[in-house]
């Protein structure tokens, strides 16, 4: 069997040639042999677009796409179908609402659930917050996606953002970790000012001395909190 290597280096020297089709046979061939190989796909999609047969392009990318789904690959396949994303984004959107829910919100220890991280991901890029915030909610999302998610839209989501930055703080508080401590203080200096926007100052320096009082023994955890100016 020819390597999917040998099968991509070939069809690159025969498109420099300008033979597109003889490139198309090649490809054909290494698809049937390594089906989910994005390199493939991504160049059979190139002679498609280049002979103007767009929907046959977009169905190489949606194979990409839907094998390994990203904010990247959903982006390639958009560009390349101009006018037609709009029935194509439609079916993303309805492929990524039905991957599996991420149980927690914030993991005790690294995960591969992914749950709605994708969907997260593309809509924040599709400034579509609200439904950014509902996609989370519902499938839940990576760590780091629901940090980006209330960091980006935390002047239009106030109060949900808030819950994220609590709950991500007090997850790295339990760790008991100087480095995650830090990391705690500096999440919680995150809340403040949403805080402020919200009107619930106050509530927030209750927080504060109820979170001391509770990790009163943890000096390293009260150091960094004085550390980020937090009373």
């Amino acid at each position: 069997m020819i390597s999917a290597y040998e099968i991509l280096r070939i069809s690159g020297k025969i498109i420099e040639e300008g033979n597109d089709f003889e490139a198309l046979r090649w490809l054909t061939h290494g698809i049937t042999e390594y089906p989910h190989d994005p390199r493939m796909h991504t160049r059979v999609a190139e002679i498609h677009l280049r002979a103007g047969r767009r929907e046959q392009a977009i169905e190489h990318l949606w194979e990409n796409f839907s094998t390994h789904p990203s904010l990247e690959t959903y982006r390639v396949m958009g560009e390349a179908a101009d006018d037609l994303f709009p029935k194509w984004r439609r079916q993303a959107h309805a492929f990524l609402r039905k991957q599996p829910r991420r149980k927690n919100r914030f993991s005790e220890r690294y995960t591969p659930e992914a749950g709605h991280s994708v969907l997260v991901e593309i809509l924040l890029w599709e400034d579509d917050a609200e439904a950014a915030w509902r996609a989370g909610r519902l499938g839940g999302c990576r760590d780091e996606i629901w940090l980006e998610l209330a960091r980006r839209t935390g002047k239009q989501y106030p109060e949900e953002a808030i819950a994220v930055f609590l709950e991500a703080a007090e997850h790295a508080i339990d760790l008991k970790s100087r480095d995650l401590y830090a990391r705690a203080a500096g999440l919680l200096g995150e809340a403040r000012p949403l805080y402020r926007r919200v009107a619930r100052t106050s509530e927030f320096r209750q927080y504060l001395s109820e979170l001391r009082e509770t990790h009163k023994a943890r000096k390293a955890l009260l150091d960094e909190l004085n550390r980020a100016g937090l009373p």
